[in-house]
């Protein structure tokens, strides 16, 4: 093992061990007269024009250097130049990785620049970030990208490429099933992962989705792969720009129909048409492979898809048994799935269903559509009551739980307007459903899409869901109760009942701390509007009813920030963000979820785990973090005269310096 003592900048560096001197080569996109790529790594502390690189003014220009093997980058700084133009530099990413695909521009992000001063070094931290190519790219149209001094610190010594991992050849993609948010006419998703990426007829060879905002399409590979690798094909014959602007998410989670997973790679340039452009997505895991354009109405059209990795079903009995210690050998686990941002664990010995978790009954049944096709885990099979006043469905846990989360799923098909201004209620009383509290009120839900409504600890035995009125009609597709048990947790939320034979188990990696350390935990903002403290945003409390007093939010200003302090260094899962509900949810979009150790720039520096593209208002939005090390969970809004409002944050993980506390019906 060596360890980079130095910078790797100045291309050469001094290395603990024998190993040979590195030598790094820059190259870059354009050249601006005598601004060649190699100034920014020529440890010069000039930063006028004499010692910096610079492109020419172009469509996404970037910077590339070539550290010739394989290194753990931990934090990156960038130096801004002095004389003027300091603002180019905003909204440069830095890129780490291994594969040279699109000029190594597709490689994962280990940091968004928001600005840096004139003449200042910012440092940016990578988390170990493991790649050869370190790239910085600036997206957008007749931008210049101008850099002083880059450096570069890691560790590591020269590790197998990629590019050398045994990856099978076959598409995964042609083992799954497709699905889409819309569908134009007879172009259905399925067209997308028939194996022809191009052919005369389109009608018969492409998926295509309606003209709407936020269209998606998702593919089920069925098992859990590491996915190495994503190629998506143009159409050819007409609207080749419809594609600009894709995410592609990986991961395990159907909330928010998968789109919410880890994102791979982003469309960014046109692809031409009849195209094929390829993703390195660095084995990332999941079942689910999303295509995603958020906040544009467009179609969504899709010629051909195609997935490359390793893995399957015993990959993902690894990975269970690594975050959970369950022995497979246990004759009772007979099947594994990936589910929404769990897993289902299917068992050979019968469940009872009557004495189960729950019954579930609706006030009428239109047909065949029964009250417990909302709890069978299948989003086709839905309930419906006849048309009448005040419908209501009802869950009966059979006893007294504290109730901390209720999902609905709405129907995909049609009318999916129905379920606006649905309330959902926990209590105790049975004889009058309506009398009790109310948790949360369903403003809208688009077809298809599951929505989560924070109930904080509300105590019940039953769990309503109802529309108050006139001639109304009740659908639910799937609905999910989410329940507290007791213990020694800062954010603990937990296991969900169900149904029909079926144990479903929210497998959480809880953040759970020493007693010492949950009274050291802080929350912190850049600063404070009124009475809108940054402690309010983990006080379970989404802040609905009062939100003026239960919810945390900085003044307008450049940059707003809020960070906790999780006192130990854990591996975090996920971030929970529950949005305001009473006005202004659009504050909280381009949000950037940040975890890491430093506190340089307030933290905000820190790798990346997730930007938020939108929340409605009230809903809980769950972002996928896959292990990021860190103590400081910041959320920060890049740009000036921003607000950030904050009605509720949990972090779930997993650390040394955890308690697990016995938790009945817990896995």
């Amino acid at each position: 093992m060596c360890s980079l003592i130095v910078s790797l900048s100045v291309c050469r560096c001094a290395v603990i061990s024998t190993i040979p001197a590195v030598a790094g080569a820059a190259t870059q996109s354009s050249t601006s007269e005598n601004w060649f790529a190699e100034k920014a790594i020529d440890r010069g502390l000039q930063q006028l024009y004499t010692g910096c690189s610079s492109t020419l003014s172009q469509t996404n220009p970037w910077w590339r250097l070539d550290l010739h093997h394989i290194y753990r980058v931990n934090r990156v700084v960038i130096t801004n130049r002095n004389d003027c133009c300091a603002e180019r530099i905003n909204g440069m990413e830095i890129r780490i990785g291994n594969p040279l695909e699109n000029n190594s521009n597709n490689n994962p992000i280990c940091a968004v620049i928001p600005a840096i001063p004139a003449g200042e070094s910012y440092s940016y931290s990578c988390g170990g970030m493991e790649g050869r190519y370190m790239n910085l790219i600036i997206p957008g149209d007749m931008k210049i990208l101008t850099l002083c001094e880059v450096k570069v610190y890691g560790e590591g010594k020269p590790v197998i490429l990629l590019s050398d991992i045994r990856i099978s050849d076959k598409n995964l993609a042609l083992k799954g099933t497709a699905v889409q948010s819309t569908t134009y006419y007879h172009w259905g998703a399925a067209n997308a992962i028939d194996g022809i990426r191009y052919a005369p007829g389109v009608a018969s060879y492409c998926s295509i989705t309606l003209n709407q905002l936020n269209q998606w399409w998702r593919l089920d590979l069925l098992e859990y792969y590491y996915i190495y690798k994503v190629t998506i094909t143009n159409r050819a014959d007409c609207c080749s720009e419809r594609m600009t602007g894709v995410e592609i998410r990986i991961g395990n989670s159907l909330e928010n129909n998968g789109n919410s997973n880890p994102r791979c790679a982003v469309v960014t340039s046109r692809v031409p048409p009849g195209g094929t452009v390829s993703f390195n997505c660095n084995g990332m895991g999941g079942r689910y492979v999303n295509m995603y354009v958020p906040n544009i109405q467009t179609y969504l059209t899709l010629c051909e898809v195609e997935v490359y990795g390793t893995g399957g079903k015993k990959r993902l009995k690894d990975a269970i048994l690594k975050d959970t210690g369950i022995r497979l050998s246990d004759k009772q686990v007979s099947d594994w799935m990936a589910g929404e941002d769990a897993y289902t664990l299917h068992r050979t010995a019968p469940i009872n269903y009557k004495p189960g978790w729950g019954t579930a009954n609706q006030s009428t049944t239109y047909k065949n559509s029964y009250a417990q096709y909302a709890l069978d885990g299948l989003n086709s099979s839905c309930t419906h009551t006849d048309l009448q006043s005040d419908p209501w469905w009802t869950l009966d846990l059979l006893k007294t739980y504290s109730v901390n989360r209720v999902t609905i799923t709405n129907r995909r098909d049609c009318c999916s307007n129905r379920i606006n201004g649905s309330e959902i209620r926990v209590g105790n009383d049975f004889s009058d459903v309506f009398s009790n509290p109310i948790c949360a009120e369903v403003s809208t839900i688009p077809a298809g899409a599951t929505y989560s409504y924070s109930c904080r600890g509300m105590e019940g035995r039953y769990v309503t869901v109802n529309i108050p009125g006139t001639s109304k009609i009740l659908t639910l597709c799937e609905v999910g109760v989410y329940v507290i048990f007791p213990g020694n947790s800062l954010f603990n939320n937990l296991v969900i009942l169900t149904f029909k034979g079926v144990i479903r188990c929210k497998i959480h990696f809880y953040m759970l701390f020493e007693p010492k350390c949950v009274l050291a935990v802080t929350a912190i903002q850049s600063s404070t509007y009124g009475l809108w403290s940054a402690e309010q945003a983990i006080d379970f409390s989404p802040g609905f009813t009062k939100s003026w007093s239960l919810c945390s939010s900085t003044t307008a200003q450049t940059n707003p920030w809020w960070r906790v302090d999780l006192c130990y260094i854990y591996r975090v899962s996920r971030v929970v963000i529950t949005n305001r509900l009473d006005c202004c949810p659009e504050r909280i979009n381009v949000a950037e979820i940040r975890i890491g150790n430093s506190l340089e720039n307030n933290g905000n520096n820190n790798p990346i785990c997730a930007v938020i593209s939108s929340i409605p208002a009230g809903v809980s939005s769950t972002y996928t973090c896959n292990g990021m090390e860190g103590r400081y969970v910041n959320l920060f809004i890049p740009g000036d005269t921003k607000y950030l409002t904050l009605c509720e944050v949990e972090v779930y993980g997993e650390g040394k310096k955890k308690i697990f506390p016995n938790v009945p019906g817990t896995m």
